[in-house]
Order: structure tokens, then sequence, then C-alpha cells
């Protein structure tokens, strides 16, 4: 069986009627990143707005790659996949994908076309499957 973490809306970079709420984001990733080292899943599913808007700040995009990198290593295993939201850009989302995806993070946004026009119906299926033993889990 997998296990599966999905989590949405994190908005980083939002700020309410001008107070910074950088703090409750590093607070929230804090807790995912505990949470996903607690529960072992076998995938964690972001299903979009990452971002909250389409030109995150850098202090936003940072707090972003930290997290990522901070999973990884925390969580090996864990096979992490990112879908873009309508707040986000779905090609700045996707920019860094070929070095993610080495890391088992597959992020997905922009349609993708096969020379001729046909829409790539392959690049929008992202297989999931369990790295670990049985043992392991």
């Amino acid at each position: 069986m997998i296990k599966i973490l999905a989590t949405a809306d994190w908005h980083l970079g939002n700020s309410f009627h001008g107070f910074d709420r950088t703090p409750e984001h590093e607070h929230f990733l804090q807790w995912l990143l505990q949470t996903a080292g607690k529960k072992q899943p076998d995938v964690l599913l972001v299903a979009g707005d990452v971002f909250d808007n389409t030109n995150p700040s850098a202090a936003s995009q940072e707090l972003y790659y930290s997290f990522l990198d901070k999973l990884t290593i925390a969580c090996p295993f864990l096979q992490t996949i990112l879908i873009a939201g309508n707040h986000d850009s779905a090609a700045r989302l996707e920019a860094p994908r070929q070095m993610l995806s080495r890391h088992r993070v597959e992020v997905r946004g922009i349609l993708h076309y096969a020379p001729g026009g046909m829409l790539r119906w392959d690049d929008m299926i992202i297989p999931v499957c369990s790295v670990r033993s049985p043992q392991e889990k």
C-alpha cells in the first residue's frame, strides 16, 4: 500500500493586510518536515499554489528550495510531486524540473507538446511507487 501525504495552498510570500506571514510559513514547513519524518509517507503531494503570486520574492523562493533540500535529506525515500496552481507561475515552478527530478521531486505546471503539436500525455503521468522494502516501512 502507498501512503500519500497531501497538501496544497501554501501561498509562500503572502502578506495579510501588510503583515508579513513568513514566520507562519516557516512554522508550517517545519511542521510538514517533521510530519513527513514521523509518518514516513511514500509520496508528498503539493496540489497547487506553492507561491502566492507568479513572481515570488527571493525570500519566498529560498524558503521553498530550502524546504525541499531539507525534505530530501530527511526523507530520502520520499517522492515529492508538485503541481502548479493558479497563483503560481507554471514556467517558474518547472524551471528547475530536471535538477529536482534527480532528488525524487517531480514538478508539473506546463503542458508539453511533441513535434507536430500533439499533447504529450505521458508527461502528465507520474508513476507513484514506494522504493522502500516492506521491512523499512
